[in-house]
């Protein structure tokens, strides 16, 4: 799975990026309702803003800027959905948490059953996201970086960037649970998986 712009059928494209924004949005949602642990960047933010005792929205421009200054050096150009991801995905997933109010979970089952669900929902519109070709937001730009220069399968660089991400995010002092460490180990895989499987119709 490399990473290849396409500039047909644009406008398809970008409905179906849109979907794939609202569908990870959603997936998001059901993951912090399981309140197990956030995903790995989420942990590397909160230990930067820790760390260097700024806000998490600053954090979040450092780490969003810092990815893009590498993955321009490693030689992977952003393209369209690198700058609606930055604009558009936050208001997606606040949108997404206030119209989707889940209860809080009373037994581990349900718990289980939301970060089951966010991970499927996240795996699966992520593959969306990915296979409408219009590039990709900063984390993942920088795993096909990193996935260029190794030769190595987008599944095992996104676990590995995840899992260290993880680990300098916790020795910072940001939080993880068990939750965590599943996505670590799982996110990657499955969203390899998923996009080699979706096919998107008007695109194929």
């Amino acid at each position: 799975m490399s990473y290849e712009i396409k500039r047909d059928k644009f406008f398809i494209r970008l409905f179906y990026f849109f979907l794939s924004l609202a569908g990870v949005a959603i997936g998001v949602t059901f993951i912090f309702a399981a309140n197990i642990g956030a995903d790995p960047i989420n942990v590397f933010i909160q230990g930067i803003s820790k760390t260097l005792q700024i806000n998490l929205g600053v954090s979040i421009t450092v780490l969003w800027l810092a990815f893009i200054l590498l993955f321009w050096i490693l030689g992977v150009k952003p393209y369209i959905a690198t700058i609606l991801d930055l604009l558009f995905f936050g208001y997606f997933v606040d949108l997404s948490m206030k119209l989707i109010v889940l209860p809080a979970p009373n037994h581990m089952l349900v718990t289980t059953l939301y970060l089951v669900v966010g991970m499927l929902l996240l795996s699966i519109f992520f593959a969306v996201y990915l296979n409408t070709q219009l590039g990709a937001g900063p984390t993942m730009l920088f795993v096909y970086a990193i996935s260029s220069k190794t030769n190595r399968s987008i599944g095992f660089s996104k676990t590995v960037i995840d899992v260290t991400v993880l680990l300098i995010g916790f020795v910072l002092g940001g939080t993880i649970g068990f939750g965590t460490i599943i996505m670590a180990l799982t996110i990657g895989y499955a969203v390899e998986f998923f996009t080699k499987k979706i096919s998107l119709t008007g695109l194929s």
